[in-house]
């Protein structure tokens, strides 16, 4: 755990927080916690199955993984 209120202690997880809540959550009107719940498990899968990362020359998470694994093979 980090300590409460400084996202610095944690910039990884801020990051993929912020982006979830601003690129996704925040588009729409109020939404009931099971409408928030299944947009939140739909955002962590674009993030990690879809959405290319810069820092990842352009590759999803999940093509990423992939390539180290096949290297270490």
């Amino acid at each position: 755990m980090t300590q409460t209120g400084d996202p610095l202690h944690n910039a990884l997880a801020e990051r993929i927080n912020n982006t979830v809540k601003n690129g996704w959550l925040f588009e729409t009107q109020e939404k009931s916690f099971e409408e928030v719940k299944q947009l939140v498990q739909k955002a962590v899968d674009i993030y990690n199955r879809v959405r290319p990362h810069q820092s990842l020359e352009k590759r999803t998470p999940l093509e990423e993984m992939k390539r180290l694994l096949e290297q270490a093979a």
